[in-house]
């Protein structure tokens, strides 16, 4: 009766590993079929060694099986659990970031082995998947070659349900298995549990994960390409008015204009009078053929000598920054308010030299910030309604309009590390309200 019993006991030890095996097999068989359809239709070379890898596998389980029908049920067993950490393996070598998914299903077919109640050579098998677990993750820190990427939908989309499909084939046969033999069933339910239900959440998390991480990283892509965009057309605009004081300064007739009124004839002669007139006439014309609002050539002592706004000749403006900024060197003094005007107004400025290198001067322009507002101020692009823009003066006020003292204060932390690092980048981070938002920010 002893006799009988180890024998239906050492039966039922093979069948178990038999079902498991053949599963297996399956398994690794569709998941190599998968992959070849993936190559045909994608293109990706990664599809094609990751089924020839896939195959292999399925070689060293077809091992597995012959060991067992030959009565080497241990030796069955290890097979087994090498080809499952084969089968694993190849996919870290091919798919790049989902090494947490392939440890869980990595530890599956293991853990149903070892919480059997058959003798089995658990401690190898243990030392085996622990191995296999350590080449993983070094594998996912130390790629060979470029890997398929888990952001890409389009791939993910036909990839996820087809492995969801097989992995479900691969328990069907074992909870069949478990039906005919109640005992060993009620042992393996819960573990089959694990198996069905953990790849399915594993990868419906890292799918939604890698898909919102995917569209964060384009929206942060998009808003850095705007700004950049955006700030190229500043910068162009900035050439464009400084190179019309320039002009002034390059161009023989007009320097010697200028320089004949800072330098020259003593005021009230008729040589005094052609250079004053003839200096407004240049910087009027100057002024009609730009964005600057008025421009102005000061003596040493900032006194305004010709201006293109001629009721501005004679005031004195030795203590605005623009003046002695554009003593130093040429300068752009930020848009700011700028109250004889009652405008937010952006300021050019340059030295003035004589043939001797002598400072003699300073020819500064005054703009309007009209075409900055309408560069900030474009149409989003479509499906990004919600986008904004904020323009911040170096006080961190908000430049909202030509007109009127800017008062609205922008605090948050990308204003925060844009003025006082001078810093671009992108972000995830809360804006003026309180609420999350993807970001960019760029110093001009």
């Amino acid at each position: 009766m002893k006799t009988h019993t180890l024998a239906l006991y050492e039966k039922q030890k093979k069948q178990f590993i038999a079902i498991i095996t053949l599963s297996a097999g399956l398994l690794f068989l569709l998941s190599t079929v998968v992959n070849l359809a993936m190559w045909r239709i994608s293109g990706q070379p990664n599809f094609l060694w990751n089924s020839i890898g896939l195959g292999a596998c399925a070689v060293l389980v077809g091992l597995s099986y012959g060991m067992e029908r030959a009565e080497r049920v241990n030796t069955a067993a290890l097979l087994l659990t090498l080809s499952w950490g084969g089968y694993f393996l190849v996919h870290s070598l091919f798919w790049a970031n989902v090494t947490s998914p392939l440890l869980v299903g990595l530890w599956i077919l293991p853990t149903l082995l070892l919480v059997s109640r058959y003798p089995l050579p658990k401690i190898a098998i243990l030392l085996l998947t622990l191995a296999v677990s350590i080449i993983l993750i070094w594998l996912n820190q130390t790629p060979f070659f470029p890997r398929l990427a888990t952001t890409d939908i389009s791939l993910l989309r036909f990839v996820v349900p087809s492995y969801i499909a097989i992995f479900g084939l691969f328990v069907l046969p074992i909870s069949l298995f478990g039906f005919h033999q109640r005992k060993l069933f009620v042992q393996l339910l819960f573990p089959i549990l694990v198996m069905v239900a953990t790849p399915i959440v594993i990868l419906a998390i890292n799918t939604h994960y890698n898909t919102m991480m995917s569209e964060t990283q384009a929206t942060q892509r998009l808003l850095d390409q705007i700004l950049k965009s955006k700030n190229d057309q500043i910068q162009s605009w900035l050439l464009q008015q400084k190179n019309t004081l320039e002009n002034l300064l390059q161009e023989p007739q007009s320097y010697a204009r200028l320089l004949n009124l800072l330098t020259g004839s003593e005021k009230g002669t008729q040589e005094w009078e052609e250079n004053f007139i003839g200096s407004i006439i240049l910087l009027q014309r100057a002024s009609e053929t730009s964005d600057f609002e008025e421009i102005y050539l000061f003596n040493k002592k900032g006194i305004v000598l010709a201006s293109s706004e001629t009721g501005l000749i004679g005031e004195n403006f030795e203590y605005q920054e623009f003046f002695w900024q554009g003593e130093i060197q040429p300068s752009i003094i930020p848009p700011r308010y700028y109250a004889p005007a009652n405008q937010v107004s952006l300021f050019i400025s340059l030295p003035i030299y004589d043939s001797l290198n002598n400072l003699v001067g300073v020819l500064s322009g005054r703009a309007t910030i009209r075409p900055l507002l309408a560069i900030f101020y474009q149409p989003p692009p479509a499906g990004y309604q919600s986008l904004r823009f904020y323009w911040l003066g170096a006080d961190s006020n908000v430049i909202l309009s030509m007109q009127g003292k800017p008062n609205l204060r922008l605090e948050t932390e990308a204003s925060r590390n844009l003025l006082v690092n001078q810093a671009e980048g992108t972000g995830i981070y809360k804006n003026a309200a309180g609420t999350v938002v993807i970001g960019a920010y760029l110093w001009n």
